[in-house]
């Protein structure tokens, strides 16, 4: 068989979709298009082009018996016990990178993604044609005893090993945390000689410093959006009418979810105190309960997202733990203007007093009201200004250096 003169970009993500599903299909795509380089996508389910969904083949008796079932009832912790999964995985990779001269691994969020670390790891370790591993990190979960947001507890025990009852997993998982972060670590250290870390924030990689992941190679690679941010006049004043907003201010929040992690309590308490022409918009996941000065749309499509954006006089920001905060971002290259309590990584994707506002982290509503309707009132940034901040931002901008990385090691 004739070998392929490219470096085949194998990308495994827990989906291929949303934030990071975007952000991994944009990298590999723009690298096929701009360099040497070919690329292929695993993902559970629902792949797009170029990619292999390893849960639509059912499992044989055989599989859910042996491993998949007694696996489960073992209870073993995220990350460490699909193995039939994780064989197709790797028969796949052998299958593609045979046919090529060299082949990356490139993995993201993996966590929930049904696949053993121990075997996939093992593997990507003695597979010669795997020149390079890649892992990007967009939460906390790669040196965690298993949680996705440490921060939120303002927990620190990832950094020593975490303890066997996690404020947050404690009664979800019975399988010890301690031993999960052991795990992991033994795990990422067998892929010594091939890994190297990216991270989509400053905030993360000082983590990365801290973790058992710190002797590693890392990057700094901010995410980026994929959105497209041009909107006619008309577009945005005929949902100002649809809405009813025709003579309103308008705060708008955006999210797949609302708990605690996202501060959904402070969205109520800064709906209590706006003023009589203030309405608050909240777009994506489920509320638990209605207010009178809020307006929630559990589901729209990007394309419809940019004009909600476009229409917002302030986009607020409550969150309390975000490896970057894309929407915060996208907001921003849609030319509105932030106000956020700048937990983690968040502030560093608003300039304060230029494209926004950072109230602090002691979560201040009273503050944040202040700010908002100093920001509605007189308009003190320049829209330009906020456009390229979130420009930094933009689709394809992590790409780009996506592909500087993959050249460096593929030189």
């Amino acid at each position: 068989m004739k070998t392929i003169d490219k470096t085949l970009i194998i990308g495994i993500n827990l989906g291929d979709y949303g934030s990071t599903g975007n952000i991994m299909r944009n990298s590999l795509e723009y690298s096929a298009k701009n360099g040497n380089y070919d690329y292929l996508v695993i993902v559970p389910r629902n792949g797009k082009d170029n990619s292999y969904s390893y849960m639509e083949t059912p499992l044989s008796l055989f599989e859910k018996v042996l491993f998949h079932r007694i696996l489960h009832e073992q209870n073993r912790p995220d990350g460490f016990y699909e193995t039939p999964y994780t064989l197709r995985i790797i028969n796949k990779i052998k299958k593609e990178s045979r046919k090529y001269k060299n082949c990356f691994v490139h993995l993201h969020n993996i966590h929930m993604a049904h696949i053993d670390l121990r075997l996939l790891f093992n593997y990507l370790a003695k597979e010669k044609r795997v020149k390079k591993v890649f892992y990007t990190l967009h939460d906390e979960w790669s040196y965690t005893g298993g949680c996705y947001c440490a921060h939120v507890s303002n927990c620190d025990e990832w950094i020593k090993g975490c303890k066997i009852k996690c404020p947050q997993l404690y009664g979800k998982n019975s399988f010890p945390v301690s031993k999960q972060w052991k795990l992991k670590r033994k795990c990422c250290n067998i892929l010594r000689n091939k890994l190297t870390i990216i991270t989509v924030s400053r905030w993360l990689k000082n983590n990365v410093s801290q973790s058992f992941l710190k002797d590693f190679p890392t990057i700094l690679n901010y995410g980026e959006t994929s959105l497209d941010p041009f909107v006619n006049h008309s577009t945005k004043e005929k949902l100002k009418h649809k809405l009813g907003l025709d003579n309103k201010k308008v705060l708008l929040s955006v999210s797949a979810y609302w708990n605690d992690w996202k501060g959904v309590k402070y969205i109520y308490q800064i709906a209590d105190k706006l003023p009589n022409n203030y309405v608050f918009l909240i777009i994506g996941g489920t509320l638990e309960k209605k207010h009178k000065n809020i307006i929630h749309i559990p589901n729209i499509s990007q394309k419809e997202l940019v004009t909600y954006y476009s229409i917002a006089d302030v986009y607020i920001s409550t969150s309390q733990n975000e490896a970057l905060g894309l929407t915060t971002c996208e907001a921003q290259l849609c030319g509105t203007p932030v106000v956020a309590f700048g937990h983690t990584a968040i502030k560093e994707t608003i300039i304060d007093g230029k494209t926004g506002i950072i109230v602090g982290e002691d979560n201040n509503v009273n503050k944040m009201i202040k700010s908002i309707i100093y920001i509605i009132e007189n308009k003190p940034f320049k829209k330009e200004n906020i456009i390229a901040n979130g420009e930094e931002f933009k689709k394809f901008e992590h790409a780009k250096r996506m592909l500087e990385i993959y050249n460096y090691y593929n030189s």
